[in-house]
């Protein structure tokens, strides 16, 4: 029988069993479901936050198994990790370990889910919000804020989430006092009040405060935590508030501050994707336009997407776009061609085009006594609140349009301010736009120069197959109008001088062909009386005009007549176009093609109206009508005559050109002029005007071939500091420099054979650039001012024919293929020349490498005929005058100068001794360095202003290329877009930089003292300029020393 305590001791082994069993089985159970309740409690994580993300639950649901099945894995790890310490565990203490386990785990999943939807954040507004709701959801707090340090770094405003804005203000947290600045400088950056009203913060203005049935109670319990970037710089402080006393614990606190810690880099990537945006739509837009420069487009096309740019990137309410009318001088409105505003300070939009710099006005109301806005708002039918108004300019500076976006649209649709970022974007958009317009423009004029070859061609083959029929030429020349310009209706009108009438010749109105109409009576007569091309681009805004076609039971629309003249400016017919087609308007090409037609038309009835006219005179026995047509048509009044028929001759040239065709052709103006200075030489000028056979030689043949009575009157102009190379075309600086070698004898001293010299200067023309200033222009103005130091200063007398030979070359060639650029440019900018001579006077070394390439081609040697030891010689004293322009020598050479004068007190011109080429070279070198800088010394302040206004005009060039290289920007150059600034700078530049040369110069050639006082003068004209606010001086100062001045002294 078993006793008691053996079958206690068999119960307490089965208990312990029992208990070993039980437990065993107990943990074995709750690691079996551990894995699956943590799944549980990571999907119903997940899904609470992506529903959020996603509105449609499918795709939501899609992404949360994605999520899960990258938490499965962890899940295993964590089980088969921690399994060992959990069977290990007394069982009273496994479901609590457990549950830290779980917990844990769920928070590093929640972190990385909050992680995940904050950092994809783009916007800062969105990512801050992200943030609140995060740390609202993870420390089950009643309240959160955020305080956004500002970038003073001195307060910090509240930011406002749009579910948990009320009616109160936003509060202001300080920085650098109270609870914002203990909670940046804190060591663990953060403060926790667990009994805010027994802290010292019970009384914090700014404590948070909650609202129940109206009545406002402050929160007990408040967590205060900064948030900071990864380079230490503060960004935030996050502040998490509960109802309850000591409502947070350790791990609401711990997750707070990791939440916080993963906005930080949240915020640091929102926010620099909101500084990339303003960037990104910039380059989309420049991208945008790019296109329209990359295709062939025509100026309405670049104009709609200018405007579309314009309106997806910088959101106005409205954008408007006015072309510059280059022959009112107005600007015309794209949207609207009745909308016109006048250039000037009177508008806004005016204003811009005459200042070329870009305006931004924020409260238009408030600058409506400044400005002007045309009627581009009550057009739109908008109210203008603010406006960014921006030239529109080809490359070189010249204004095309204007661009204005009014009214800024914000995302809620609402009216804002624009900001810089916007005036950046609209100024690039319109540099952009201003080289589309121009490439447009090119375009239209390369189609339009077509439209007139077109013309031309079929002109001369009306003329071809009417051959002397009058009739059937009218006809014709009527049908090329049609084709060429596309209207509806093309009238043609002789005129007969005799009784001032037209006479309807072809038109399509037949009921009209033969009538007559008296001058000043219709549209056609008042042009024949004005003389004046007429263009309506709205016929029924004239009531008389819209009348006169009424009464022929036609609405006329438009209307383009044009008086038709011949080579004398004789007027000879009339041609009249209505109503262009495809609802088209008549433009300035129309006219301009129009215009070639005419010319060609005029020519062509004078050879064939000649023959009939007198023929229908001597049928009818002297009608005065066809006297007058006769007189219209030819060169001299035809007498009458009883003599039988007889043809006149169409007064053709020896090669069949007719002369009023030569006569077109015969050269410009001024070089007509130029022949009748030249006298007896080849290309004289008939009785008529016109230019005879033998202007068959070339312009500068005739230039080289100049008679003694020529040369001296071209020498007069010449040996004056007056002289103004531009006002001379660029044949005549041809002659002019000519000229100037040829009073030294230099071309015939060394065997310059005159197609030599003539091939040399214009391949030397053809390698200067068409600067604003550093042109062919500059480059003979150069020239001649050295030519003034020989003669005039007389420099000459300590040189001898090789060194003033290679002086008037030097100076001629000192700036060949100038960039436009300085020397420091080309260096900021690493240019293939700043490598090529090693930052070393970088242009200076071009210009004379330019020269001697030029003189080494075959034709253009002008050294050939030297010997080695005399090419050597001008060869090294050209490449010396050259390089000594560059300005760092500038200084040392007034130094050198003064120094030189300082030495011992000599009589005039004993400074220099010719036996000393040393000597001979430095007053080479300070002959051409003066002409280089002779523009502040002339005696008339209108030429020193015009070359300065250029020089400034290439500044300004240089700026805007600096800006776009993103080199720095030369300080001096900027803003110099008014006559204000350039005087100030003139002002400086002329006193402490000019000056001082002239007066060197003048301490050993006395004579140069006449350029000091000019200098003078002109700084005083400079000054006045300045003084006044931008107005240039009305009368001449005094202390200025003119030619005539000189020769009395």
């Amino acid at each position: 029988m078993e006793s008691v305590s053996t079958r206690r001791h068999r119960n307490s082994n089965r208990k312990t069993i029992l208990h070993r069993k039980t437990s065993s089985d107990m943990k074995a159970g709750f690691l079996a479901n551990f894995e699956n309740i943590i799944k549980d409690e990571v999907t119903a994580a997940i899904l609470k936050h992506v529903e959020g993300e996603y509105q449609d639950k499918v795709k939501a649901e899609d992404i949360v198994s994605g999520r899960r099945m990258s938490w499965t894995q962890k899940t295993e790890n964590l089980v088969s990790k921690e399994s060992e310490s959990l069977v290990s565990l007394p069982q009273e203490d496994l479901i609590g370990r457990m549950g830290e386990i779980l917990q844990n785990n769920v928070d590093q999943m929640k972190l990385l889910t909050f992680s995940n939807a904050i950092m994809m954040e783009t916007n800062l507004s969105q990512c801050l919000a992200h943030l609140i709701d995060a740390i609202f959801d993870a420390t089950s707090s009643d309240a959160v804020s955020m305080f956004i340090l500002d970038d003073s770094m001195q307060h910090m405003e509240e930011f406002k989430h749009n579910a948990y804005k009320d009616d109160r203000d936003s509060r202001t947290m300080s920085a650098r006092t109270g609870i914002g600045q203990e909670v940046l400088t804190s060591e663990d950056r953060m403060i926790y009040v667990s009994e805010m009203d027994e802290s010292k913060y019970k009384d914090l203005e700014i404590r948070p405060s909650f609202v129940v049935d109206g009545d406002e109670y402050k929160y007990p319990c408040v967590l205060y935590t900064a948030v900071y970037d990864h380079t230490g710089r503060p960004l935030a402080v996050v502040e998490i508030s509960q109802k309850k006393i000591c409502g947070m614990n350790d791990h609401q606190i711990k997750v707070a501050r990791a939440i916080s810690l993963i906005g930080a880099n949240a915020m640091r990537s929102a926010r620099l994707h909101e500084e990339m945006t303003p960037a990104r739509r910039h380059s989309d837009a420049l991208l945008e336009i790019s296109q329209a420069l990359s295709n062939e487009m025509e100026t309405n096309d670049v104009i709609d997407r200018i405007l579309k740019v314009a309106r997806d990137v910088v959101n106005p309410q409205y954008v408007s776009l006015y072309l510059v009318d280059e022959e009112t001088g107005d600007l015309q409105s794209t949207n609207n061609s009745e909308m016109r505003i006048p250039y000037g300070e009177e508008t806004l939009e005016g204003f811009v085009a005459a200042n070329n710099e870009i305006h931004h006005i924020d409260d238009v109301k408030a600058s409506s006594n400044e400005f002007k806005l045309g009627d581009t708002g009550k057009h739109a039918g908008i109210v203008t609140k603010n406006v960014i108004c921006a030239p529109v300019a080809d490359s070189d500076g010249k204004v095309l349009a204007v661009m204005s976006a009014f009214n800024k649209t914000g995302s809620e649709g609402l009216i804002t301010d624009f900001g810089e970022e916007d005036e950046l974007i609209v100024q690039s958009i319109a540099d952009s736009a201003g080289v589309a317009l121009h490439k447009a423009n090119l375009l239209e004029n390369i189609k339009c120069e077509q439209k007139k070859n077109k013309s031309l061609i079929s002109v001369m083959k009306a003329v071809n197959q009417s051959k002397d029929n009058m009739d059937a030429l009218v006809n014709n020349l009527v049908a090329v109008a049609y084709d060429i310009i596309e209207v509806d209706k093309v009238t043609l009108y002789l005129v007969d001088d005799t009784d001032q009438t037209l006479m309807c010749t072809v038109s399509g109105f037949k009921d009209l062909e033969g009538n007559r109409y008296s001058f000043g009576k219709n549209v056609a007569g008042r042009v024949a009386s004005s003389g004046e091309t007429l263009t309506v681009q709205d016929a029924s805004a004239i009531p008389a005009i819209a009348a006169e076609f009424e009464e022929k039971g036609y609405t006329a629309k438009n209307l383009l007549c044009m008086p038709i003249r011949d080579h004398r400016n004789k007027l000879v017919a009339v041609i009249e176009l209505l109503n262009k087609k495809n609802n088209g308007a008549f433009t300035f090409d129309d006219e301009n093609i129009l215009a070639a037609f005419s010319e060609e038309v005029a020519s062509a009835l004078k050879r064939v109206v000649l023959e009939k006219a007198f023929q229908h005179k001597s049928d009818s026995g002297g009608d005065d009508h066809v006297v007058g047509l006769i007189e219209q048509y030819s060169n001299k009044v035809i007498k009458q005559s009883s003599s039988a028929r007889a043809p006149v001759p169409a007064q053709v040239s020896p090669k069949g050109t007719s002369s009023s065709l030569r006569a077109r052709r015969g050269g410009s103006v001024a070089f007509q002029g130029k022949l009748k200075i030249m006298g007896n030489s080849p290309g004289k000028l008939d009785s008529q005007g016109n230019l005879t056979e033998s202007q068959s030689a070339s312009p500068r043949s005739s230039a080289f071939a100049m008679t003694p009575g020529a040369k001296e009157n071209v020498f007069e102009q010449l040996n004056s500091w007056e002289f103004d190379v531009l006002m001379c075309d660029k044949s005549e600086l041809v002659v002019y420099g000519q000229e100037m070698l040829n009073y030294y004898h230099t071309v015939e001293e060394f065997h310059v054979k005159p197609k030599t010299m003539e091939a040399f200067l214009t391949s030397m023309e053809s390698n200067y650039r068409d600067n604003s200033f550093h042109s062919l222009y500059h480059a003979y103005a150069v020239m001649h001012a050295s030519f003034m130091m020989l003669t005039k200063i007389g420099a000459d007398q300590f040189l001898t024919s090789k060194d003033v030979y290679a002086v008037l070359i030097g100076s001629l060639c000192h700036d060949l293929d100038h960039p436009g650029t300085t020397n420091e440019f080309q260096k900021s900018s690493r240019s293939s020349l700043a490598l090529l001579y090693n930052d070393k006077s970088v242009l200076e070394n071009h210009h004379a490498a330019t020269c001697f390439k030029i003189m080494s081609a075959e034709g253009t040697n002008i050294l050939s005929e030297l010997n080695n030891e005399d090419f050597m010689h001008i060869r090294k004293l050209i490449i010396e005058v050259i390089l000594k322009t560059d300005m760092v020598n500038h200084f040392d050479m007034v130094k050198n100068m003064q120094a030189l004068a300082d030495k011992q007190d000599k009589d005039e011109g004993s400074y220099f001794s010719i036996d000393s080429e040393h000597d001979r070279f430095e007053l080479c070198s300070l002959v051409v360095h003066c002409a280089d800088l002779s523009n502040p010394a002339y005696p008339s302040f209108e030429m020193t202003k015009n070359w300065c206004q250029r020089v400034c005009q290439e500044f300004s060039e240089q700026v805007e290329l600096e800006k776009k290289a993103g080199i720095p920007v030369t300080s001096f150059m900027e803003g110099l877009n008014n006559e204000h600034s350039i005087a100030k700078l003139q002002v400086g530049f002329v006193n402490y930089v000019i000056l001082p040369l002239w007066k060197a110069a003048s301490l050993l050639l006395p004579k140069a003292e006449r350029q000091c006082a000019n200098c003078v003068a002109n700084v005083k004209c400079w000054q006045r300029i300045v003084d006044s606010g931008g107005e240039s001086p009305t009368k001449e100062v005094e202390g200025r020393v003119d030619d005539d001045e000189e020769e009395e002294e």
